[in-house]
């Protein structure tokens, strides 16, 4: 029996320990780092055996009871239940600035579907003051007075206020006061993060109670007055026709010498656009594609200044920009400014029409990194086989022609195909071989730009091609400039490097292929 009683006593007493452990925890003061649930409630009981509530510094406080004298609810406590529609303003003071945002909501008469007369609400109107002119970005305003004029709070952490500095609220975050079309004036001051995400500490009017609210219901006080501009730069083309420039110009340090870019109107190649300065030519198709896509509909990170002085166009990198495109379309005309990218792959971009600094990644837009040499077109010269009457190759002191026609021919079922027919010399040369042949003539690709690159000798390879559309004939040369490199000159004027594994292959296969016999692939 004795050693029965003794493990009852000790089992007592552990449950003695471990409720005194939960009434610690429960009346801890809040402030500090704990991650305990300051958010849970535990209702102690009066000497009546009657529940009360406490908040998280074991203070009594009011409470929601059942019938049955049950708790419901505590630290629940509505601050505002004004609803946006009977906002006047808000003004909010916090760690960007201090700002003021005005809701007007008008009313109308109208009639009803019974044909009655009835009062309807229009939506609101929201202006930022000192910005009037600025379009805001939709639902940022919105949800600063969502906030203001609805607050609820999900605990309360000392309803007696003390030592309020413990929650970041002698000095707060956000200093907010909204006042109401009836002239209600409620004021919030925004404290510390609570710990373990359980929200935000807050202070309402004069009242000395440290409440607990949600994060997402006070997290719009602490924008900052760009915060509540409209990111958009640019908007989209409103057809496909309005989408497509009609001409674009790039100038800036990226581009010393301005580069003019038209839709390419030269059938021979499969560029989609051409330059047309500083040098006639195509442009890079993947890089051409890219650089038209990041004009229209282009829409900001973040706003960085509105009404730029001298010396944020200087910090902003805007001063002299890196790139500036002026692009015209059938239904208006934009011009854009962009800084050298920084570390974090961000420019800052100013539009002709908004006097604003913006921040995007500089992927967005790609012509503000790239140079005249990364617009060129990718290969040499790659015209379109249809297009050519006669390619003339010059190689080894000896030159091949190749004659190049169309041919119908019709199957017995009377369908009707057209042939190409490629013969060099008399001889008819099988279009698969051809085929690889001119693949593998037109497909070299620029290595790097000819500038200080010097040739030595005469040409070593020479491909003229004659277009059957009344196209000017494109003469490309090629001469050894020593370390395996090859300088490449079109139409007489020195185009670009490249290696010479690809002279000496098409040096190698003209006369292999001018005799009918096939070429391997490069």
């Amino acid at each position: 029996m004795k050693k029965s009683t003794r493990n009852i006593l000790i089992a007592v007493c552990a449950v003695v320990i471990l409720v005194g452990i939960l009434l610690l925890v429960t009346l801890v003061p809040w402030g500090g780092d704990s991650d305990t649930d300051i958010t849970t409630s535990t209702y102690p009981t009066d000497e009546n055996g009657e529940q009360y509530a406490t908040d998280a510094m074991g203070n009594k406080i009011p409470s929601e009871k059942d019938k049955n004298g049950n708790i419901l609810s505590a630290g629940i406590v509505t601050l505002a239940d004004q609803g946006p529609l009977n906002l006047e303003k808000v003004e909010v003071q916090n760690g960007s600035g201090s700002f003021t945002v005005l809701a007007e909501t008008q009313t109308t008469q109208a009639t009803n579907a019974q044909g009655e007369e009835e009062e309807q609400t229009e939506a609101t109107v929201y202006t930022l003051v000192g910005f009037e002119d600025q379009q805001l970005l939709s639902g940022q305003p919105e949800a600063i007075a969502n906030d203001a004029s609805n607050m609820q709070t999900t605990r309360i952490i000392d309803i007696n206020g003390e030592n309020p500095g413990n929650y970041g609220l002698e000095h707060p975050r956000a200093t907010v006061t909204a006042t109401f079309v009836d002239g209600t004036v409620i004021t919030y001051k925004v404290g510390d993060e609570a710990p373990a995400e359980l929200g935000v500490y807050l202070q309402c009017n004069d009242d000395k109670a440290i409440y607990l609210v949600a994060t997402d219901a006070v997290d719009s006080f602490l924008f900052s007055p760009l915060d509540l501009l409209s990111k958009e730069i640019t908007t989209a083309g409103e057809s496909e026709e309005s989408s497509e420039i009609e001409t674009m110009t790039l100038s800036g340090t990226n581009y010393p010498k301005p580069v003019t870019i038209v839709p390419n109107d030269d059938e021979t190649n499969s560029a989609y656009y051409k330059m047309t300065s500083p040098v006639e030519q195509p442009v890079s198709v993947e890089k051409g594609s890219e650089v038209m896509g990041g004009i229209r509909g282009l829409s900001a990170d973040a706003v960085k200044a509105v009404n730029p002085t001298d010396e944020q166009l200087q910090n902003f990198g805007l001063k002299t920009p890196a790139a500036t495109v002026r692009a015209v379309y059938s239904d208006t005309t934009i011009t854009l400014s962009a800084s050298t990218p920084d570390d974090d792959g961000n420019v800052y971009l100013t539009s002709s029409d908004k006097n604003m600094i913006y921040q995007l990644s500089a992927d967005m837009v790609p012509w503000a990194k790239y140079t005249y040499e990364d617009l060129r077109y990718e290969y040499i010269l790659k015209p379109n086989l249809d297009f050519l009457s006669e390619i003339a190759i010059t190689a080894d002191g000896e030159t091949y022609t190749f004659s190049i026609a169309k041919e119908e021919k019709e199957d017995e079922e009377g369908n009707v195909t057209q042939e190409t027919t490629v013969k060099c010399g008399g001889k008819t040369i099988s279009s698969a071989y051809f085929n690889t042949f001119f693949e593998n003539l037109t497909s070299v690709q620029r290595q790097s730009n000819a500038d200080g690159v010097q040739a030595s000798g005469g040409a070593v390879l020479v491909v003229k091609y004659t277009y059957n559309n009344g196209k000017t004939a494109d003469t490309v040369s090629y001469y050894n400039a020593g370390s395996r490199k090859v300088l490449v000159n079109t139409n007489g004027t020195a185009d670009s490097v490249v290696y010479e594994t690809y002279t000496n292959k098409m040096i190698a296969d003209t006369p292999v292929i001018a005799q009918g016999k096939r070429v391997d692939p490069s």
